[in-house]
Order: C-alpha cells, then structure tokens, then sequence
C-alpha cells in the first residue's frame, strides 16, 4: 500500500509540473524509496511527511534528519548521517576562502541534481546574522549538504547518503513545505560541550557570546522539538520568539 501511494504521489508532482526528475535522483529513487518507506512506517510518520527539519553538529560530524506528520505535535527522530569529510575549525564562516562550515540557522533554498558532488541541496548562507557579522566585502557563499568526500566549507555525507536524504527533502517540498530548516551548531552544546567551547573561545568574547545565542536556540529546540521562531537584530543576534 505504502508503494503504491509513493508512486502516485510521484505522478502527482509530474502531472502538476513539480517534479522534473534527472536520471540521477530517478535512479536514486528506485534504490531507496522502500527503505525510506519502511523508515517512516517503523515510526508511524506518513510519507511524505508534513514537515522536515536538519541539524547538523561539527564536533560530531554528524547530520540528523527529523519529521513530523500533520497530527503531530513536535518532530520526531529519523535518520543520522556521518560527515564524509570537514575542513576548519569550531567557529562560524565569516568569509569566503576561510574554509569554514557555517554556524547558525539557516533553511534549504535549492536542489541540484546535476551537482559535481551527486546530489547537492544548497542552504542560504549568508542569513541575515553572518551579512552583519561576517565580512562585508564577501562573506561567501554556496554552502550546500551534498555527497562525495570533499569539502572546502559544505557538508558532505556521501552519494548514498544523500541520495536518500535528497530524495526526503525533495518530496517534503512539494508536499508544501516551502522551507526546510538547517540547524548547524559547532557541537551538541550541553554542559560539558559549554566548557569546551569556553575553553576554545579562550579570550574571543565575541566567539563566546556568539555560541552562548546559539545554544539559546540548541535548548529550546530540544525541549520543544519543533522549528525556532526568532529574528535576527542589528547587532547580528538570534532574537528567540
């Protein structure tokens, strides 16, 4: 039953103009939509889902998928995916060539099927805190998840990774979500984490002030379990809702 509605839910996209499909992601598809399938039915989760949202953490090196359905009443759990490489260090991208990965909250604004590194879904650095906070010359851009194993400041997690995570985002999508949330933290910032990033920031107090508004956001939403609501103020700061 579960096939047979992902597949009409495909002819649907197609038949509404939505869907335009390459080789790629097609072939993608036949490969991982059983298994995305049985992912969403262990967890009761209709697919494709309501809603979708990612974090990322680069201590871990880990990206996590979560989702929701229309009765839901927070996000649950999905998936974790491995960082297939990284490059800089813990700290935000605050320009381009400083090989960092971004910090902050962010939503993907583009899917690339026809990407150098398989399959790619770009994010939309800079967001309104690094164009205040990052240099104002070029502060960057074109910060994506993607596969393969290389990075000079995106987040990689392989081909087969992102195949079906490609795959998850681009449905959710044209289910109705216009955007997907990215949540990129330089770690999973619990107490113990806190004092490693102190320790890291050592005499930076704008780096530390810039994690302590960044684990503002961390611990409402694993207390809430759904998308922040916030703005960004003059000064570059997540103002929480």
């Amino acid at each position: 039953m579960k096939l047979i509605y992902t597949t009409l839910w495909i002819l649907l996209m197609v038949m509404n103009g939505t869907a335009n499909e390459t080789d790629r992601v097609s072939e993608a598809r036949k490969e991982h939509q059983p298994e995305i399938d049985s992912l969403f039915d262990s967890l009761g989760i209709e697919y494709p889902p309501e809603r979708v949202l990612i974090t990322a953490y680069k201590k871990e090196q880990i990206l996590q998928l979560w989702a929701k359905s229309k009765d839901d009443s927070i996000f649950s759990f999905l998936r974790e995916y491995k960082f297939t490489a990284y490059c800089g260090a813990l700290g935000p991208k605050r320009k381009r060539g400083d090989l960092q990965i971004p910090e902050g909250f962010y939503h993907i604004n583009c899917f690339n099927p026809r990407s150098r590194f398989h399959l790619a879904m770009g994010i939309n650095y800079p967001n309104a805190s690094d164009r205040i906070l990052g240099s104002k010359r070029d502060p960057g851009g074109d910060i994506a998840i993607h596969g393969s194993a290389v990075t000079i400041g995106c987040i990689p997690i392989g081909d087969e990774a992102i195949e079906e995570l490609y795959i998850i985002c681009y449905d959710t999508k044209f289910r109705n979500q216009t955007k997907i949330p990215v949540y990129i933290f330089p770690c999973k910032i619990d107490s113990a984490n806190m004092v490693m990033l102190k320790q890291f920031a050592g005499e930076d107090t704008t780096l530390l002030k810039f994690w302590n508004n960044l684990k503002q956001g961390y611990d409402i939403f694993m207390k809430q379990k759904n998308p922040l609501k916030f703005y960004v103020n003059r000064k570059g700061k997540y103002i929480y809702e």
